[in-house]
């Protein structure tokens, strides 16, 4: 049998400047919320919040794979390469994990994911390039450690999937219950010269290719080099009731003479329908910055020229960097996170963002809002924002946040700041 290593290793260019359907289209819409947009709830994780020591923050880590909050409100971390859960008031709860390599135990700092049923997987990605994870109940009790490689139905599809030499990435695996799974792949073949992401549904029985699609994030160059960047594009997905995911793929962006859309797809794992919702957007133009790119290149070989050749070419065909960068889901509300910044609205040093916002019930857009605050390693759910701040001392801290229930398109309520 082939041994696969499960990672991915690419090249970037020290010089590399910026980083069966039904089809429902918006209307680009002129309205922003840009005030009165969270109300501070409560924070802990600190001495002076009256967290105890075993659950006091040090570094916790950022990231979409390093914090979730379940249905019942139970904020899980990962921090000292350990899994933390509070309860939606900040109180400890339990700690998963230490670093080992025994059931339960952690080779390096782990990720987790969370299914809708609330089973929490951590997966670790050890030096020696295999994979495992340990498995939780939705009460966090411990089901079992799976290294990942001896998923042989998981190995062969691969095998016979991909012909020619390829390494794989596994950046998500998620629970759907004990036994089914859902990972999300990255795929790349150095002798072709490609990427790709490929979705597959694991129902303990068989496995099932859900998506196969080309990386958006990547831009393949001669020599088997690849520079990646969120202005090349995203591939982003998130999982909804009845058995549904949404994701963007921003190289279905489009421009025409109508204008700029991106495509939001929610597509069912029962029954293959994909529907389509696409929604305007101000797109960034590359630019004039190729002279920076020659001259960042000048210095180095010829190699390094050539790459700032194939860059060039790229960015004057592809014109428009990508529109989305980060989504989040509440519920069925889904949070999409635009890649440019209007100037006139953002202070480019700030830490704003601007949202649009759906109701993927409706497939409709609701509002496009500014948000007061950077939403990697953060969640939201259940109308709160949950992210981490410092404390007066310096210290680490999480922040929980009420929304204002006008983003999710809800009538206004004055009294909003002080319901809970």
């Amino acid at each position: 049998m082939k041994r696969y290593v499960l990672s991915i290793s690419l090249i970037s260019l020290l010089f590399f400047i910026q980083c069966n359907s039904t089809n429902e289209i918006e209307s680009e819409v002129e309205d922003f919320i840009s005030e009165d947009i969270l109300s501070h709830v409560i924070s802990f994780g600190t001495e002076n919040s009256g967290t105890s020591n075993e659950f006091l923050l040090a570094i916790p880590e950022k990231g979409s794979d390093k914090m979730c909050v379940t249905n019942n409100g139970d904020i899980i971390i990962v921090d000292e390469g350990k899994i933390k859960i509070f309860d939606e008031n900040g109180k400890d709860k339990i700690i998963l994990g230490r670093q080992g390599s025994g059931p339960g135990e952690f080779e390096r700092s782990p990720k987790i994911f969370l299914g809708l049923t609330g089973y929490l997987l951590a997966i670790t990605e050890p030096r020696k390039g295999i994979d495992f994870y340990n498995l939780y109940l939705p009460d966090y009790s411990f089901i079992d450690k799976i290294r990942i490689q001896n998923n042989t139905k998981l190995i062969n599809y691969l095998d016979s999937k991909f012909k020619t030499p390829t390494r794989y990435s596994i950046e998500q695996v998620i629970p759907l219950n004990e036994n089914e799974m859902i990972y999300y792949i990255q795929v790349i073949n150095p002798v072709a010269a490609k990427q790709h992401i490929v979705l597959i549904h694991d129902n303990n029985e068989s496995i099932k290719e859900i998506l196969f699609i080309k990386n958006p994030r990547a831009f393949m160059m001669s020599g088997n080099r690849a520079v990646t960047s969120q202005a090349i594009g995203s591939f982003l997905f998130s999982f909804l009731s009845e058995n549904r995911f949404v994701y963007i793929n921003t190289d279905d962006d489009y421009h025409s003479e109508e204008g700029s859309f991106y495509v939001i797809h929610i597509l069912s794992l029962d029954t293959g329908e994909d529907i389509t919702i696409e929604k305007e957007f101000n797109p960034e133009e590359y630019g004039d910055d190729y002279d920076s790119l020659i001259s960042a290149a000048q210095n180095r070989d010829k190699s390094a020229r050539d790459a700032a050749d194939q860059l060039i070419d790229f960015h004057k065909e592809k014109k428009y960097k990508a529109s989305v960068i980060y989504i989040k889901i509440d519920g069925k509300y889904l949070f999409v996170d635009l890649f440019s910044k209007p100037k006139d609205l953002i202070d480019p040093d700030s830490d704003e963002i601007l949202l649009d916002v759906f109701n993927l019930e409706t497939k409709k857009h609701i509002t496009r809002v500014i948000f007061p605050r950077y939403f990697l390693g953060a969640e939201i759910e259940n109308g709160y924002f949950i992210t981490f701040g410092k404390d007066s001392e310096g210290f680490y801290e999480i922040q929980k946040y009420k929304i204002n229930p006008i983003v999710y398109g809800l009538p206004e309520d004055p009294d909003w700041k002080t319901k809970k």
